[in-house]
């Protein structure tokens, strides 16, 4: 019996992007307020970063905070003295407005980035933790967007439900 083994290199970035292609992303914005490269950023927190209003400008909080990942997994705030990386919880303010707010905050000072993968990890683990597989459409369901055992596009069509 022949065995094929596939051996894959390390992925070492996107061939042909030119980095100036990334000036206009969430992910420079941020980047050059914490002092550091775009790629150095995204190796630590990742990438698809958008901004988002957790307080519904109704606060006495400076920061803009971010959030990343579908379903979202992890949010982020520039602060003077570094970020603050949280876990997002989705609350639904009637039937279609859903906000982010974050919960599980922590605050990672300038300087302490080696910190952050274990921040980030910990972070991620514990919010994907509560992510379920619907048994209809099998997407990935973060606790927000489920009901009745089902997303809730699924418990719409296939279970009745009305929002």
């Amino acid at each position: 019996m022949d065995v094929e083994i596939t051996v894959k290199r390390a992925y070492a970035g996107p061939v042909g992007l030119d980095m100036q292609d990334l000036d206009a992303t969430a992910e420079s914005d941020l980047a050059r307020q914490l002092g550091m490269a775009v790629r150095r950023f995204v190796e630590l927190f990742g990438a698809d970063w958008r901004p988002v209003d957790p307080y519904d400008g109704q606060h006495d909080r400076d920061e803009t905070w971010y959030i990343a990942g579908d379903p979202p997994q992890l949010m982020l705030a520039v602060i003077a003295g570094g970020v603050i990386l949280a876990r997002p919880r989705g609350r639904w303010d009637g039937v279609a407005d859903l906000r982010w707010e974050p919960i599980d905050e922590r605050a990672l000072p300038h300087g302490a980035e080696d910190e952050a993968p274990t921040v980030v990890a910990d972070l991620l683990r514990r919010r994907r933790s509560a992510f379920r597989y619907c048994p209809y459409c099998r997407d990935l369901t973060g606790p927000e967007s489920w009901t009745e055992g089902a997303c809730m596009g699924c418990a719409a069509k296939w279970l009745g439900v009305v929002f």
